[in-house]
């Protein structure tokens, strides 16, 4: 489905995780696209590694309403304080034990993806990462 999309210039072979990580276009700073058997919810979200979270978190903060506003949602942002890897996510229910929620479930992922793609590659772009 990602490949479809054609928003994805290169993508990795997918292997047998739980995710499934798509390049952003900066080190450090990439896309998650996640599914949780046991809450019965894929999800998208942007990781940002711990050494460009001081500088890039902040920065992707003061643009949340924009953010929030052209993907049409409200995102959970850093989620896990005390994790050192920090992240911005969105989540829908799909139950993926259930062969035949996976089309609407993957569905729901490549649209969010090729969205979240649009929304903070440039963003995440322009970054200016030097620490001060």
């Amino acid at each position: 489905a990602l490949q479809q999309s054609g928003k994805f210039p290169s993508l990795h072979t997918p292997r047998p995780r739980y995710w499934f990580d798509v390049a952003l276009g900066r080190t450090g700073i990439h896309l998650s696209l996640t599914a949780n058997t046991m809450d019965k919810r894929v999800g998208v979200k942007v990781v940002l590694m711990p050494d460009k979270v001081e500088s890039a978190l902040p920065i992707l903060l003061e643009q949340r309403e924009a953010i929030e506003r052209e993907l049409d949602a409200k995102l959970d942002w850093n989620p896990y304080p005390k994790k050192r890897v920090k992240t911005i996510a969105l989540t829908h229910p799909a139950n993926i034990l259930d062969r035949t929620t996976w089309p609407a479930a993957i569905g729901w992922l490549a649209k969010t993806a090729v969205a979240f793609h649009t929304v903070f590659a440039p963003r995440v772009a322009q970054l200016d990462l030097k620490l001060g």
